[in-house]
């Protein structure tokens, strides 16, 4: 659920739209996970290709964040704090995610802006 919403919410913030998303479930997003040696199938991560470079966890979300609009740039500025405190907030987060904003059993339905960045 948050990851949806966590997405939403990037496209929200993101008018030069410069992220895609795939869903990792997808064959397509599967192969980008084993392609830069992730397991699909233990997927406890959000995962950013930008460029040459592939970031995971904290990394990830604080690039993201520094390229949106607004003062979530601010946030972006947490990249300059260890990494392995980052990470262990993250996976932290992760761990107690759906206690805080609960567990879906449906899938994102993609609307407007959302379709045409969803890869397939």
């Amino acid at each position: 659920m948050f990851c949806s919403r966590f997405v939403h919410w990037v496209v929200a913030h993101d008018p030069d739209r410069r992220f895609v998303f795939v869903a990792v479930q997808s064959g397509f997003g599967m192969e980008l996970f084993k392609r830069h040696g992730f397991d699909p199938k233990e997927i406890d991560t959000i995962l950013l290709i930008d460029g040459d470079e592939v970031l995971d966890k904290s990394d990830a979300v604080l690039r993201i964040i520094s390229k949106l609009s607004g003062p979530w740039k601010i946030i972006g500025s947490l990249a300059f704090s260890p990494k392995a405190l980052r990470d262990f907030g993250y996976s932290r987060f992760a761990d107690k995610r759906y206690a805080w904003f609960g567990k879906s059993n449906h899938c994102l339905v993609p609307n407007g802006d959302l379709i045409d960045r969803l890869i397939r």
